[in-house]
This record gives C-alpha cells, structure tokens and sequence, in this order.
C-alpha cells in the first residue's frame, strides 16, 4: 500500500475503489493506493 500527501487546492484525484481519500486538514490530505 502506498501513502501520498497531497495538496488540497486542485488536487488531481478521482476516487475510486482501489483508493481513499483522508482528509488530514485543511490544505493536505492523504491518498492510500491499495496495491
């Protein structure tokens, strides 16, 4: 499994079912890719 951080503003995700979006504050979040 793979951890990202990603920046909120813009940020190019499209959630699906092989990965969840966490939101961690306002300006970041974190993507968890399952493999």
């Amino acid at each position: 499994m793979r951890i990202i951080v990603i920046a909120h503003n813009g940020y190019p995700f499209r959630n699906n079912e092989h990965a969840v979006l966490i939101a961690t504050g306002i300006t970041h979040h974190i993507v968890l890719l399952k493999d």
